[in-house]
C-alpha cells in the first residue's frame, strides 16, 4: 500500500508534534532529572531486572502485566540510568494516538480543512497534561492509544456499512486484546463491549461464517501476544507466580477496606454506583478531563445522522462496560479514568465538523479564518504543554533530588543491599544503580494484605539483612539500624498543588 505524499506529511506532522509534547510533559524525557513517580520507578527497577536474571513476580514481585514490565525491559537496554527508553515508547504511544484520532476524524469528515490537523496536537497537548498523566509512564498512558486503534477499526465498520469489520482487523484486535490482557486486563471493556455488538450484528444478518473467520483470526492475535508470555514463564518455572502476583492477588488482595453508608450497602447498588460515582470524581477533579467528556457525549450524540445510531449504540455498549470494568474495585484510584481519553475522538469530530461548517459558510474569509485558526491551535498548545504541572522539574540537576543525595552516600558501601520501606521506590534504586536483593524489594498499595510480603521485609530487617533503608518517616527505632541523613525535595502530584517530600536513609548498626 502506497502512502500519498499528503497523507505522508500528515504523519510527520502528527509524529513530530507527539514527540515535541512528549518531551515537554513527560518526566520521562531527556530534559527532566528524573521521573519521580513511585510507580513508574518500581516497573523500571522489574524491567532492568529481567535482563539481569531477574524473574518478576517470582523474583522481584509486582502487580501489573508482564508485556507491560518486557516493554520496561527493553527500555532499560536503551538506558540503565535513566528513563530515555520510557520517553521513547511514550512518543510511539502517543504518535499511534495522533495518528489514529486523525484517521478517525477523517473517516468522517474526509474534506476537512488542512488547518484542522493542528486540533490534534491540541487535543494531545491537553490530554497529556490532565492530572492523571501525573508525571508519565503509567499503563493508561500506553494503552489509550492501542485502544484508539480499536476505535478506528469499529468506525470504519460502520462508515463502510460493513456487518463485521473483516479478517486484517479482527487480527488486530486480537493483538491489541492481547497486549491489553496481559498489561492490565480490565482494559478490555471495549473490545468486550465491540465483541459484543459484533456477535448481535452477525446473528442479525446471518453472516455465521464471517463471524467465525473474524473469531479465529482474534484468537489467533491474541494468541500470538499470549504464548512468549506462557513460554517465558514456564521455561522459568514461574507460572505459579504469574497467577499468584497477576492475577489472584489483584483480584482477591488489591482491595480497600471500610463498610457503606445507606444504598451503597445494597451490592446490587454499589455494583452499579460505583463506577458512576468514580467517572464522577475523575470529572471534579479535572476539568480538563471534564470538558473533554462532555464534548465527546454531545459529539456522539449530534453524529450525522447515517450513522448515528450505530455510533450511539457502539458508545453506550462499550463506555458502560469499559466504565465498569476500568472501576471494577470498590475504591476511586485518581488515574484510573485515564484509559477512557480515547473516546476524546468524538470531541475532535465535533470541533473538526464545526470549523468546515464555519470556513465553508464564510468562504470570502477562508484564508483568514485558517490563519487565525492555525495561530489558535498553535498558541493552546503551547499554552498546555507549559501549563504541564511537571514544569517544576525541567532542567533541575539530578544532583540536586533526594535520590541522588542519598544514593552518593549509599555508593560508599560496596555491593550494597537496600529497601525502601515505607514508600513505593521512587527511583532510589535506579539512582544508586542497585538491583533489589529480596522478592518485596519495596512496599505496595494494600501490602497489609500481603502477608508475605509483610512477613519478608520485617525477618530481614530484623536479621540486618539490608545496608540500607529508605523511608518517608525519621520515626522508626529498629535495634540494627540508625537514622544517618534526610533530604527534602519540592514534590508536585496529580493534585497539581506543590509540597515538601521528605526521605529519610537508615543504615545497618556496624557490630
Amino acid at each position: 500500500m502506497t502512502i500519498s505524499k499528503k497523507t505522508g506529511l500528515e504523519i510527520a506532522f502528527l509524529v513530530m508534534s507527539a514527540f515535541i509534547i512528549m518531551t515537554a510533559v513527560s518526566a520521562s524525557s531527556p530534559i527532566y532529572p528524573l521521573n519521580v513517580w513511585d510507580d513508574v520507578n518500581v516497573y523500571f527497577t522489574v524491567g532492568r531486572g529481567v535482563f539481569e536474571g531477574q524473574v518478576p513476580y517470582m523474583d522481584l514481585y509486582e502487580q501489573k502485566g508482564p508485556i507491560f514490565l518486557l516493554m520496561y525491559a527493553v527500555a532499560s537496554l536503551i538506558s540503565k540510568t535513566s528513563f530515555t527508553g520510557v520517553w521513547l515508547f511514550e512518543c510511539i504511544a502517543a504518535s499511534v494516538f495522533a495518528i489514529f484520532s486523525w484517521k478517525t476524524v477523517k473517516l468522517f469528515v474526509p474534506k476537512a480543512p488542512a488547518v484542522c490537523i493542528g486540533l490534534v496536537p491540541v487535543l494531545m497537548g491537553i490530554t497529556y497534561t490532565i492530572g492523571m498523566f501525573n508525571f508519565g509512564g503509567n499503563t493508561e498512558e500506553f494503552c489509550f492509544p492501542l485502544l484508539s486503534v480499536v476505535l478506528y477499526v469499529a468506525l470504519k465498520m460502520i462508515k463502510e456499512e460493513k456487518v463485521l469489520p473483516g479478517v486484517k482487523d479482527s487480527l488486530v484486535c486480537g493483538l491489541i486484546a492481547g497486549m491489553l490482557f496481559w498489561t492490565k486486563y480490565t482494559f478490555l471493556g471495549f473490545i468486550l463491549g465491540f465483541i459484543l455488538i459484533l456477535i448481535v450484528r452477525a446473528v442479525r444478518n446471518k453472516a455465521y461464517k464471517l463471524l467465525l473467520k473474524d473469531i479465529l483470526y482474534f484468537i489467533a492475535g491474541f494468541a500470538v501476544v499470549s504464548l512468549p508470555v506462557f513460554i517465558y514463564f514456564g521455561a522459568n518455572h514461574a507460572l505459579g507466580y504469574l497467577w499468584e502476583a497477576y492475577f489472584y492477588n489483584n483480584i482477591f488482595n488489591y482491595i480497600g477496606g471500610g463498610s457503606y453508608p445507606g444504598l451503597l450497602g445494597n451490592p446490587v447498588v454499589r455494583f452499579l454506583a460505583v463506577p458512576v460515582m468514580a467517572l464522577a470524581e475523575s470529572c471534579m477533579s479535572n476539568l480538563d478531563y471534564c470538558v473533554l467528556m462532555i464534548l465527546s457525549l454531545v459529539g456522539v450524540v449530534v453524529f450525522e445522522k447515517k450513522y448515528r445510531k450505530s455510533v450511539i449504540t457502539l458508545f453506550l455498549v462499550t463506555f458502560a462496560i469499559s466504565l465498569k470494568a476500568v472501576f471494577s474495585q470498590p475504591f476511586y484510584t485518581y488515574y484510573y479514568g485515564y484509559i477512557l481519553s480515547f473516546y476524546f475522538v468524538f470531541a475532535l469530530i465535533l470541533v473538526v465538523k464545526g470549523i468546515e461548517k464555519l470556513i465553508k459558510k464564510r468562504s470570502y474569509n477562508k484564508r483568514l479564518i485558517q490563519l487565525v485558526l492555525g495561530a489558535l491551535c498553535a498558541v493552546i498548545t503551547l499554552c498546555s504543554m507549559f501549563m504541564c504541572k511537571n514544569t517544576y522539574l525541567m532542567f533541575v540537576p539530578k544532583e540536586e533530588l533526594s535520590q541522588y543525595v542519598l544514593a552518593d552516600i549509599i555508593n560508599q558501601t560496596e555491593d550494597p543491599k537496600i529497601l525502601t520501606y515505607d514508600i513505593i521506590d521512587g527511583g532510589f534504586y535506579l539512582a544508586s544503580g542497585v538491583s533489589p536483593s529480596n522478592r518485596f524489594f519495596t512496599t505496595m498499595n494494600f501490602i497489609e494484605n500481603n502477608e508475605e510480603a509483610v512477613e519478608e521485609q520485617e525477618r530481614l530487617i530484623a536479621e540486618g539483612y539490608f545496608d540500607y533503608i529508605v523511608t518517608y518517616s525519621d520515626e522508626y527505632e529498629w535495634d540494627n539500624y540508625e537514622l544517618i541523613a534526610e533530604d527534602i525535595d519540592p514534590y508536585c502530584d496529580f493534585t497539581k498543588v506543590p509540597y515538601l517530600d521528605r526521605h529519610c536513609l537508615y543504615r545497618r548498626i556496624s557490630d
